[in-house]
């Protein structure tokens, strides 16, 4: 029996991995450090939240990497127990700049951080980048990632100000032997993993969209779990929904692990998510070849095949919907769903798999579930955490102001069209 909520009513055939074997993340604390430090004589590495003394991050070590070859060994270190999220793992933003930023003329420039004992503190995975008017400082990752953010000690984070922070980027720019036009850091959160964003403490402006999440409470089974977080009247409108579908055929949650299956999951799931778009008359760009191209090599990639998770939702054999996710760091992150709207639309295919999705996770022990960004009312329906995201903007020059407000007017037209029936179907027609 998959799910005991529907015990009563029929049973979901559970095709699915039994792994539970995630990597827990265990935040880096630096009680040692300081210790040491203390040891030695040196006030640099006395992280404490309570010290304001910029000084404290001025003989920073900073290391530049130009390439992911040079800095892989010590990236996928650090990635283990820093705060950080799926987008900001080695093999995500390696696949990004292979498939993506190559072919853009994006330049790399990883910035990796250090205290005087040599111990990481940050990894920036920066990118330069052209843009209309002169260079543009950007994230790894850019355009195809939810959040965009450092990597980061806990403490670290925790310690700093918003007068030592400034210190440290400045530092970390320094490093850049090129002109800066425009700093451009976008989609970030306030918080990484519940640890503060150093990126927040620059200049900034709040995006449009924000991102949702549902922290798991303590309960014995999904059942239980889904009943403390809303009532029983949804868990029961949800219960019907399946009964009815369950009357068309036997309802099997399938997972995809076949490397050769799920290339071809991936190709029907994206052709299902443009049908879906296109028929809301929703503005998007997931029928780009970057796209396609990106997310085929990122299922390919071996280091992230424990990451990576594909999901059919099928009823009678056919398919009712489909979902791509990842795994990293006791969260499961919900990244592209597909539906079948014709045949299934009537059962609300989209929310009776996510609805299957929170009980694998939770049977699986992880503690969150990450709707990832988007305002979508399913996911403020269902969430119980939601966090800000901010564009980090700086311009540095005459040139960088022209791009700064060219990029924000571009924003506000996008959100007009959005928002605005008339403009967003004109829209519509003019891309066909």
């Amino acid at each position: 029996m998959y799910s005991k909520a529907f015990e009563r009513s029929y049973s979901i055939s559970d095709k699915t991995s039994t792994d539970c074997n995630w990597n827990a993340r265990e935040p880096v604390v630096l009680a040692k450090l300081s210790a040491l430090n203390r040891e030695i004589g040196s006030n640099h590495g006395n992280f404490s939240p309570n010290r304001q003394k910029t000084n404290d991050f001025k003989d920073l070590q900073m290391e530049v990497y130009r390439s992911f070859d040079e800095v892989k060994d010590l990236w996928l270190q650090f990635e283990n127990n820093a705060a950080c999220f799926i987008y900001q793992r080695f093999s995500f933003c390696r696949t990004w700049y292979e498939t993506v930023g190559k072919k853009d003329g994006v330049r790399l420039h990883m910035v990796v951080v250090r205290d005087v004992t040599g111990e990481i503190l940050m990894l920036a995975p920066l990118c330069l980048k052209k843009g209309r008017f002169g260079t543009v400082v950007s994230f790894i990752g850019d355009g195809m990632a939810d959040y965009l953010a450092p990597l980061v000690q806990d403490d670290f984070a925790a310690s700093l100000s918003t007068a030592g922070f400034e210190v440290v980027w400045k530092d970390i720019l320094a490093t850049i032997e090129c002109k800066i036009d425009l700093v451009w850091l976008d989609r970030q959160p306030v918080s990484i993993i519940g640890v503060k964003n150093p990126m927040t403490h620059l200049a900034h402006f709040n995006c449009t969209s924000s991102t949702h999440a549902l922290n798991f409470p303590q309960a014995e089974n999904w059942s239980q779990c889904a009943r403390l977080l809303r009532s029983n009247k949804t868990a029961n409108n949800i219960e019907r929904r399946l009964r009815k579908l369950a009357k068309k055929g036997d309802v099997e949650l399938i997972e995809v692990t076949d490397p050769a299956k799920r290339q071809e999951h991936m190709s029907q799931l994206l052709a299902l998510k443009i049908t879906n778009l296109n028929d809301a008359g929703t503005l998007h760009r997931m029928d780009t070849p970057d796209v396609a191209r990106f997310y085929h090599a990122l299922v390919a990639d071996d280091g992230m095949q424990k990451n990576t998770h594909q999901f059919e939702l099928r009823c009678g054999g056919k398919l009712v919907a489909s979902v791509f996710g990842f795994v990293h760091h006791d969260t499961f992150y919900y990244q592209v769903c597909g539906f079948e709207r014709q045949e299934f639309g009537q059962h609300s295919p989209g929310l009776l798999l996510l609805y299957q999705l929170f009980d694998w996770s939770h049977s699986r022990k992880l503690k969150r579930f990450d709707m990832t960004i988007g305002d979508e009312f399913y996911k403020k329906d269902w969430s119980n955490d939601t966090t800000q995201l901010v564009t980090v903007a700086v311009p540095h020059s005459n040139l960088g102001r022209l791009e700064y407000a060219g990029r924000r007017l571009l924003l506000w037209t996008k959100e007009k069209i959005k928002n605005t029936s008339f403009l967003r179907k004109l829209a519509l027609v003019l891309l066909k």
